[in-house]
């Protein structure tokens, strides 16, 4: 699937380009250099951004405050969490080998792919021009619309990108009046720069009650996810047997030596029984005369996992529900669990205990 995934993602980046490459040459008397980026001026919405800057005086004044506040906000935030970031990266630099992943990584097209970088998500170009396009229009057409609250002319609008790049790495504009800007009070001011952040918060709140909206109408619970088990803490000293052979003298080592390749293996603690692994086990080679292990229990003994789907043929599509099918029956009694694994839907049997 993510196979072909790609090959769409491609022929759209190939036409992409085509078309804008096209669209560029026939309209190169609008490309201005401005610094290192050329920019494609037009006139863009600049109607609706004055209508929508004079329309609602009362609502924009208002909003203009809390575009200033929360910019501060914003400021403030991203100065805590860039020391914090840059603590881990200094004093705990182990945590950033464990995780892999960097806390600060650009989002350019095919960089997982192209570099090899397995602990990322693959990004493509159609994910990439979506995001580009939904933050910069409405960061952009922010700034226009609290200029013209505030009547300072935009001149023009449009995008831009890098001239030794292919022109795919683009980026939005509205060239504001700069000498009247200059002139305007510092309230103003701070509304109409810290507008863009402003337009971006509102974004993601309203993407967020979007996917929000979408997950609670199409989610179907189809029952009870059952990935753990209870485990305790056991001293190595107090282990008595290990698959049924007798130990007397228990040490890590031994215990290691005489644990299942695969699957669990079953120790005993004087008269309570509890289940491990070799993985699990392997891990914990530095612990100091403790282990943690398993409870012995009929779901781990028959390996119960994944999503449980029914009880005795009683469906459960939620805890609550599966708690309360488990109480109408008492240790001792047989009761089959449908679950959901990679093959398929199965049933096992369980003995169920205290």
């Amino acid at each position: 699937m993510a196979v072909s995934f790609l090959m769409y993602d491609l022929i759209f980046l190939f036409l992409f380009i085509i078309f804008l490459s096209i669209f560029l040459y026939t309209r190169r008397r609008n490309i201005r250099k401005e610094g290192l980026l050329l920019l494609y001026k037009a006139s863009w919405g600049i109607k609706l951004i004055n209508h929508l800057g004079k329309k609602y005086k009362r609502t924009l004044n208002f909003l203009s405050y809390v575009s200033i506040g929360l910019g501060y906000v914003l400021m403030i935030g991203m100065f805590y969490l860039t020391w914090g970031i840059l603590k881990i990266y200094l004093f705990n630099p182990s945590i950033v080998r464990a995780i892999k992943v960097p806390p600060l990584i650009p989002l350019v097209p095919y960089l997982p792919q192209v570099f090899k970088l397995d602990f990322l998500p693959p990004f493509f170009f159609t994910y990439w021009i979506v995001i580009l396009a939904i933050i910069a229009i409405t960061h952009e057409m922010a700034h226009g619309i609290f200029a013209a609250h505030n009547n300072v002319k935009v001149k023009t609008t449009g995008f831009g990108f890098f001239p030794f790049f292919l022109p795919i790495f683009l980026a939005a504009f509205v060239e504001l009046d700069e000498k009247v800007m200059a002139k305007k009070k510092k309230l103003s001011q701070m509304a109409i720069l810290s507008a863009g952040t402003f337009a971006n918060v509102l974004t993601a709140i309203f993407f967020f009650g979007v996917l929000l909206l979408f997950f609670s109408l199409a989610f179907a619970p189809s029952g009870v996810v059952f990935d753990s088990y209870a485990t305790s803490t056991i001293t190595i000293a107090g282990i008595s047997s290990i698959n049924g052979i007798a130990l007397t003298n228990p040490t890590y080592d031994r215990i290691l030596e005489l644990t299942n390749e695969e699957g669990f293996s079953e120790i005993e603690v004087e008269e309570d029984k509890f289940m491990v692994t070799t993985n699990i086990l392997e891990e914990q080679g530095e612990n100091e005369g403790e282990i943690i292990v398993y409870n012995s229990a009929p779901a781990i003994r028959e390996e119960l996992g994944s999503i449980i789907t029914d009880i005795n043929g009683i469906e459960v599509r939620d805890l609550d529900e599966l708690i309360t099918e488990l109480s109408k029956y008492s240790p001792g009694e047989e009761i089959t669990i449908g679950t959901i694994v990679e093959e398929g839907e199965v049933e096992k049997i369980i003995v169920l205990e205290e």
